[in-house]
């Protein structure tokens, strides 16, 4: 958001939030596909993540240190390719209009607010969405 637009924190306190990561834009690929997380001196996570039509399989690959030298435990879950044109349409569809979206470090941020007759309740307040 540009710096004469409030935060998208005002919006939050008038309307409902959702986020979510962004895995539609940009599918990554090779050595892309592993994301260090966080790590400090006895825990390292990374991620890697394999694309399908409608879910990303994330596999979190966990290192830990201990009495007897590194361990590495690994899981995986999927999560939905959600595009955020798609989602205003449905929340329109169930009577919310997007007040805001925001897009940072691929993180989409939407604000939705109950609608009346297409109009928001309160157009003063009205965020036009922005990705970076």
């Amino acid at each position: 958001l540009d710096h004469e637009s409030p935060s998208m924190g005002s919006y939050i306190l008038n309307g409902n939030a959702l986020s979510f990561r962004d895995y539609t834009t940009r599918e990554l690929s090779g050595t892309a596909r592993f994301i260090p997380v966080r790590a400090d001196n006895n825990r390292i996570l990374t991620c890697f993540l394999e694309y399908g039509i409608e879910h990303v399989t994330v596999h979190d690959l966990i290192h830990e240190r201990g009495h007897l030298g590194w361990m590495q435990s690994v899981s995986a879950y999927q999560k939905l390719r959600i595009d955020h044109l798609w989602l205003a349409g449905e929340l329109a569809k169930a009577g919310l209009m997007v007040a805001g979206t925001e897009v940072l470090r691929g993180m989409i941020t939407m604000v939705a607010r109950r609608s009346f007759q297409g109009v928001l309740d309160s157009p003063t307040t009205y965020l036009p969405s922005r990705i970076e």
